[in-house]
């Protein structure tokens, strides 16, 4: 069904005007008649085959049987133009969600592929850290082997240095210390140990330093023995603050016993407590 018979005589469409009662229909029938008629539109030559069908579309109309039937197909028709607006509709919704589910899910993709890159980002953070504190603590490890391995060799060298100097009062056959050319000293070794080089610096300011004989004590409390070759040098230091003012200064004194060191020393050099080694 193409023709619209409400439409040609001038009604709103068919499903609007299937309810209009027969008098609306005739009425409407003759005034669309009377615009319609030949012999008002004599210079229009289709002028007769739109007032045929105007005339056909009343007698489909006018009569109830035929009208009924006709409400019918347009009933039929509308409801199938509706069915197909809604199919249309929700394959449209359908395929709106679907796109709608691929671009989450493509989200959802992108969001676990960048969630991944960042935690593989994260563990080779982790494993350079990781090998990077490994270099450290084997840096360390070396650092402390050589701190290690260089105090040792300096206190090889000290004592060396104590039994030099033994070695040299001894050869000179010394079996005594003279008090007045002698200042004994005395230090904290918790704070920091004076070598007999050490020793022999400081003290070479205030003249020439004969030798430098340093106890091996078992406490915190260095002591050493340092001969002078002249008075006025004990003199000197006796009167003087020596070492690190700051942290250890060396307390100094002048001897004032004679101390007979010669056999002592010979018997306990090869003890831990001898009394002029380090």
């Amino acid at each position: 069904m193409e023709v619209d018979h409400y439409a040609i005589l001038g009604l709103p469409s068919a499903v609007q005007s299937t309810k209009l009662s027969a008098q609306k229909i005739t009425k409407a029938y003759r005034l669309k008649a009377l615009e319609l008629h030949p012999d008002k539109r004599r210079h229009d030559p289709n002028a007769h085959n739109k007032f045929q069908r105007l005339l056909h579309s009343y007698e489909v109309l006018k009569d109830t049987k035929t009208r009924e039937v006709y409400d019918v197909l347009v009933r039929a028709k509308h409801e199938n133009v509706l069915n197909d607006l809604m199919y249309e509709k929700m394959m449209a919704e359908s395929q709106a969600w679907d796109e709608e589910c691929m671009r989450r899910e493509k989200m959802r993709k992108k969001e676990r592929e960048l969630e991944e890159e960042k935690a593989r980002e994260e563990e080779r953070k982790n494993v350079k850290m990781r090998a990077e504190m490994k270099k450290k603590e084997k840096l360390e490890a070396e650092r402390r082997r050589q701190e290690m391995m260089a105090s040792l060799k300096k206190k090889e060298r000290q004592e060396k240095q104590a039994r030099d100097e033994i070695a040299k009062f001894l050869n000179d056959g010394h079996v005594a210390l003279e008090s007045r050319k002698t200042l004994e000293v005395f230090w904290d070794k918790s704070c920091e140990d004076y070598s007999a080089q050490k020793l022999r610096e400081l003290f070479q300011e205030f003249g020439k330093v004969l030798y430098v004989l340093i106890r091996n004590c078992e406490t915190n409390k260095g002591s050493a023995f340092i001969v002078m070759a002249s008075d006025d040098a004990v003199v000197a230091a006796t009167r003087s603050v020596v070492g690190n003012l700051g942290n250890n200064p060396l307390l100094v004194l002048g001897l004032t016993r004679t101390v007979s060191v010669a056999f002592p020393i010979a018997q306990r050099l090869s003890k831990s407590s001898a009394i002029f080694t380090i």
